[in-house]
């Protein structure tokens, strides 16, 4: 599940045009309350509730667990949901969380917050959009983020309106986003009960703030994993979104969620024993070795018991080029 950051609802939408993700597992996008025509409820609307939201939409569509990819802001309810949802969510990757999730261990990002939202100076982007220019606000506080060419980059990555929407759901932000963050607690003692795996992706050209803040997420969280990527800002699902899928798949397979043993994909044989001779130079030789994956038992045996799924999802990963 692709949890959006904000402003940009769109800004996950680049990973949905790679095929390591789309052919291997079914994504789920969505815009979050007053994004994109979305339901724009009275404000306040608080991080619980958010990631109530998203419990709700996996419950409708019958998802007992999923992988929650939260980017930016998403970050935060992806934690959430972690919170008071764990058996909803299997695993978290966490594409550079804001400087509210770990606050005074951000120094950069405190200093940010205070002058954008709080204090609300005369050339702050709180009291920009309080004064009714939403445009200068948007792209002065886009710009601080994703720094000063990040207009290209969404015209050509999204769509040349990008900006447009952008401005759009500015009220989004403002009036539900900036309080809701800016009154979220998420202190050590429940970093610590975030028992998932965690993926934590940074961009290496992105600005202080993010390095901080990915620093301290290193540290906290128990069961952490790091992915950087070079070359890229806090776009970074806009500017390599292979690499950003060929990292949370491998991820992803790292921490398989099993697929229910009837769930085939369409290039896939029911036998499995066929579809590894598909795969695999020595399919024979290959099945009836004892294999470390599975704690040194031979593929062959695993054919018929509650340990197929995993077998099955390790083909897809050779298949695919997501393991050797």
């Amino acid at each position: 599940m692709l949890v959006h950051g904000s402003i940009l609802a769109d800004g996950l939408a680049p990973l949905l045009k790679v095929p390591i993700l789309t052919q291997h597992y079914r994504v789920i996008r969505y815009y979050r309350c007053g994004f994109d025509g979305s339901t724009h409820l009275i404000p306040p609307v608080s991080i619980a509730q958010q990631a109530g939201h998203c419990r709700a939409l996996l419950r409708y569509l019958n998802i007992k667990r999923a992988h929650i990819v939260g980017y930016d802001y998403g970050c935060l309810i992806a934690l959430q949901l972690a919170l008071d949802a764990p058996e909803a969510a299997h695993s978290l990757a966490l594409l550079e969380p804001p400087p509210l999730v770990l606050g005074d261990d951000v120094p950069s990002g405190v200093q940010l917050v205070e002058e954008q939202f709080i204090k609300k100076g005369e050339t702050s982007v709180q009291k920009m959009y309080e004064e009714g220019k939403k445009v200068e606000a948007t792209d002065t506080f886009l710009r601080l983020v994703y720094g000063q060419g990040y207009r290209e980059v969404i015209d050509r990555a999204l769509s040349p309106n990008a900006f447009d929407l952008a401005v759009k759901d500015a009220d989004a932000f403002f009036q539900i986003e900036v309080p809701a963050g800016l009154g979220w607690s998420f202190p050590f003692e429940a970093a610590q009960r975030i028992k998932q795996p965690v993926l934590a992706v940074l961009g290496a050209d992105s600005i202080p703030l993010f390095h901080e803040a990915h620093g301290m997420v290193l540290k906290w969280l128990p069961k952490v994993e790091e992915l950087v990527l070079p070359n890229v800002t806090h776009l970074l699902p806009m500017m390599n979104p292979q690499s950003l899928a060929e990292g949370l798949a491998k991820f992803f397979v790292r921490h398989q969620l099993p697929l229910a043993a009837s769930t085939l994909f369409d290039d896939e044989m029911d036998d499995l024993k066929n579809e590894v001779r598909t795969v695999l130079d020595d399919p024979d030789s290959w099945l009836n070795t004892p294999n470390d994956r599975f704690a040194g038992k031979k593929p062959i045996d695993l054919i018929g018991t509650k340990e197929e799924q995993q077998l099955r999802d390790l083909i897809r990963a050779i298949k695919h080029g997501m393991v050797a």
